[in-house]
């Protein structure tokens, strides 16, 4: 799934589109995603390079890349401590010594797979969504 941001140039803000989007928080593996990974980003509705000049009033659309779908990670059955569950996010505790995403040493057990398995016992179907360069999900 794709996101779409859209930003106005004002006069004190970065005059080369890249530095633009950097200052606006957007990374660098942003960038390269939303170029190289079926995104977009338009200037005044054309399509343009990061070395772009911006000047005052352009409207820049910056539309995220493809993330691929992961086929290796699974769902793992430990406990996740959570501490606040909305419509749009799902905030845990990281217990101490589990990892964030799986590693090749460690790859059934980080925090992601016990996400997924919190969602599968759910059974909430999970599609991936990333705007930058995190591990992100979204429930279908």
């Amino acid at each position: 799934m794709t996101s779409l941001f859209k930003l106005i140039v004002h006069e004190r803000d970065p005059k080369k589109l890249g530095s633009f989007l950097l200052k606006n928080g957007f990374s660098h593996q942003a960038l390269i995603k939303a170029r190289y990974h079926h995104g977009m980003i338009l200037v005044n509705h054309k399509r343009r390079y990061l070395s772009f000049q911006l000047k005052a009033g352009d409207e820049v659309i910056f539309v995220t890349g493809e993330e691929k779908k992961n086929d290796f990670l699974k769902p793992s059955t430990n406990p996740i401590k959570i501490v606040l569950e909305t419509k749009n996010y799902l905030i845990v505790n990281k217990t101490a010594g589990v990892l964030s995403i799986p590693s090749r040493y460690e790859d059934n057990d980080a925090v992601v797979n016990r996400v997924m398995g919190y969602f599968a016992r759910k059974n909430v179907n999970l599609k991936p969504q990333c705007q930058f360069e995190a591990t992100c999900y979204y429930a279908a």
